[in-house]
């Protein structure tokens, strides 16, 4: 059987993508956004798409899991002076 289990929001940027053209016309005002395969201090991995400037995204960077306001997930850089972006 298949459960919920807390982790540990802390993690690490792995793979990076960068999209700079939407898959469908209504997605065409988010572009370009950031995709990453982070992995928890915990060790799960997953991809989420990061929430800041694409252009500050780099392998290996620390990032913060979060939720949005509907519970989706996403990732967060923790540098200092990076604009967090909200959509």
């Amino acid at each position: 059987m298949l459960r919920f289990e807390s982790i540990d929001v802390r993690a690490t940027m792995h793979e990076v993508s960068v999209t700079h053209r939407p898959f469908h016309p209504a997605f065409a005002d988010v572009v370009p956004y950031a995709t990453a395969v982070v992995r928890s201090a915990d060790g799960p991995r997953m991809w989420l798409v990061v929430r800041c400037d694409p252009a500050d995204v780099t392998s290996g960077s620390p990032v913060t899991i979060g939720l949005d306001r509907f519970g989706v997930p996403h990732a967060v850089l923790d540098r200092p002076g990076i604009q967090r972006l909200r959509r």
